[in-house]
């Protein structure tokens, strides 16, 4: 049974605002979102996640306490790219115009990210397809912050008073993300910019190697998940679903293959001997699964070929360490390095 997961901002609801600005309800497809809608409403906003991080974004049931939560919001904000299939119930149950798509309240966070993984075609034999490419796009930290923007410009849709707020927390927020993938230092030497260009060129670390900076590699300069990650750099991984793709673009991973034979599928006995063999023939690191996944599936396989196979937070609340953005990538990191790491 899903219940909603309250985020209730610095212990303020809209009772205890008193004469105070009244909070705006958000509510939020999961606590991935959520975390997000908390860091750019602050105290301007009461935060509502519907789905939790241990749950499959794909197949949460629109149940009536859920729709009960969409009928009170001022604001809702789903990923988009057909994670959520679920939302569209919801929302027709819910009977609110004011959140429903292309309402000033709906906020699909999703926009405007290049996505990976978009067919060449569509067909119901290669699976659960996504039209319009892999959804799980929170996934690489750096597409945090256009979600983030997504969501201030719908909170100042509804609330227009809020935009200076808005804005300031948005540009916090981005401030803050950026040291958290690349470090303070690289970004103060190379400017904001510089560092997303060579982070999306796939050309971030060889610039870094090759190039000094008062005597030493820039690499040095490196800080932040980037640094953390750079011992994983090249890590041949299992996956289970095509969950971890923006994950691997984000560290320079390698997806070697997954448990399902296709998205949505089951494995099949054909499917897991031809994964015994890359286990065999040691094409693989690690084997990692989102909470929601059969793990002892991984494990078992895992075991046969001496490798370490584990749970990995997905999402906000996909572990009890990964309780907003910033915790969830700490907690990715230092679990994949403990795997993985010799």
């Amino acid at each position: 049974m899903n219940h909603p997961i309250y985020i209730l901002l610095a212990g303020l609801t809209c009772a205890s605002l008193g004469n105070a600005q009244t909070a705006l309800k958000v509510v939020a497809s999961s606590e991935t979102l959520a975390s997000l809608a908390a860091e750019i409403g602050g105290t301007r906003v009461e935060v509502h996640a519907l789905g939790r991080g241990l749950e499959n974004p794909h197949s949460i049931m629109a149940t009536p306490s859920l729709m009960l939560q969409v009928n009170g919001a001022d604001l809702f904000i789903e990923t988009g790219l057909e994670l959520e299939l679920w939302v569209e119930n919801l929302l027709d149950g819910g009977r609110n115009p004011r959140v429903l798509r292309g309402a000033p309240g709906h906020v699909v966070a999703s926009q405007g990210i290049s996505t990976l993984e978009v067919p060449a075609s569509l067909s119901r034999a290669d699976g659960d397809v996504h039209p319009q490419g892999n959804p799980h796009v929170w996934l690489h930290p750096l597409n945090l912050g256009p979600m983030a923007a997504n969501i201030a410009a719908g909170l100042e849709r509804v609330d227009p008073d809020g935009a200076a707020h808005y804005q300031t927390r948005l540009a916090d927020f981005q401030q803050r993300l950026d040291e958290a993938f690349f470090g303070k230092t690289l970004l103060e030497l190379l400017g904001r910019d510089y560092c997303y260009r060579l982070q999306q060129s796939g050309g971030l670390l060889e610039f870094l190697d090759s190039h000094e900076f008062q005597g030493t590699p820039l690499l040095d300069r490196l800080g932040g998940w980037r640094k953390q990650m750079l011992p994983l750099r090249g890590a041949r991984l299992l996956g289970y679903h095509k969950t971890w793709s923006y994950l691997a673009a984000a560290f320079d991973l390698q997806i070697v293959e997954h448990l399902e034979p296709k998205p949505g599928i089951s494995p099949t006995p054909a499917h897991l001997a031809r994964l015994r063999v890359l286990l065999r023939d040691g094409a693989v690191d690690a084997l990692v699964v989102a909470p929601y996944y059969d793990l002892g599936k991984a494990q078992a396989l895992g075991e046969e070929g001496g490798k370490p196979a584990l749970a990995l937070p997905s999402a906000v609340g996909g572990d009890p360490e990964a309780d907003d953005v910033f915790a969830l990538f700490d907690r990715i990191s230092a679990l994949l390095n403990d795997a993985v790491r010799p």
